[in-house]
């Protein structure tokens, strides 16, 4: 629909009139067809309510905000997309990480049956975390998805943009969790199996201590 303002006459006209009345227009328009100067004041009242640039036209976003009743739902989590660029970072951290630890096999293999089961349990703890960085993968890329399609739906079907709204919060909380629940006790094990390989490792103090320092770099880059 074209942008309605000002001097606009018809049955899109009529329509608007017929829709501000509904929604409260104060004094109630004649359903004329003829864009005014109250019709014009109504649009404007409405803009002002629903958090639009009150221009007394009728575009895009404002025919929009009428169809849906009042102001349009807002996109409240963050934007994903540089999120996601830096998650994919870290997620080559951890890989790096892991070719350290590989490293510090080599230096380890000849060392007591104590020292092998520590590295048997940390193999499964990296196991355990590869699943995390997919399941945070998974989570960002289909929040990426909804806004995406939230963009291309908020002006065509506000009520589906709202429904997307939604599901991108519950998503988000889902995120978090992934994190600040067994992932992060996964990371907290990983340190705290470090620092028994560290102890362990008497004879190759100098080569566990360079690639642990190379952990804490990139943890801290």
């Amino acid at each position: 629909m074209a942008v309605l303002k000002k001097g606009a006459k018809g049955r899109d006209v009529e329509a608007l009139q017929k829709a501000l009345n509904k929604l409260g227009a104060r004094p109630a328009l004649d359903i004329d067809g003829d864009f005014g100067p109250k019709t014009e004041e109504a649009v404007r009242k409405f803009q002002k309510k629903a958090a639009l640039k009150p221009d007394g036209q009728v575009g895009e976003m404002t025919q929009a905000a009428i169809s849906f009743g009042g102001k349009l739902p807002e996109m409240t989590v963050m934007e994903y997309d540089s999120y996601m660029t830096a998650f994919l970072r870290i997620k080559a951290l951890n890989a790096e990480d892991i070719a350290s630890y590989v490293k510090i096999d080599a230096e380890i293999a000849k060392l007591s049956d104590t020292l092998a089961a520590l590295a048997k349990r940390r193999d499964t703890l990296f196991k355990e975390a590869k699943s995390f960085w997919a399941e945070w993968e998974r989570l960002g890329n289909a929040i990426i998805a909804k806004q995406t399609e939230f963009e291309k739906t908020l002006t065509k079907n506000p009520k589906a943009a709202e429904r997307l709204v939604q599901d991108c919060v519950k998503l988000d909380k889902k995120f978090g969790k992934v994190l600040d629940g067994p992932a992060q006790k996964n990371i907290e094990k990983r340190r705290a199996l470090s620092k028994g390989v560290r102890d362990a490792l008497s004879t190759t103090t100098r080569v566990v201590n360079e690639h642990l320092a190379a952990i804490e770099k990139r943890k801290n880059g």
